[in-house]
């Protein structure tokens, strides 16, 4: 047995018993199931995020496309209009 002391918060501690070779080997199984957990998050997250960034692109894409063409109209329109005389 070996005796530890957990921090409850705000400065205070608890001294706790605990068998060390099945804390541990919980301990052990908890990270790596976190670990793995944190992973498959972190995977998750990635791939929405690239997903919204192909969205994002083909967005702005058609705003350049439309603004484009609306600065053509513009042009072409001022171009066509007749001379203004004093």
């Amino acid at each position: 047995m070996e005796n530890v002391l957990v921090d409850v918060g705000t400065g205070y501690y608890v001294q706790k018993v605990r068998l060390l070779l099945s804390w541990y080997l919980l301990d052990a199984q908890r990270a790596r199931q976190t670990r793995a957990q944190a992973v498959k998050h972190y995977e998750v997250k990635i791939e929405f995020i690239k997903t919204n960034l192909d969205t994002l692109q083909e967005t702005i894409q058609k705003k350049q496309d439309n603004m484009s063409y609306l600065v053509n109209i513009i042009q072409s329109k001022l171009q066509s209009r007749p001379p203004q005389g004093k």
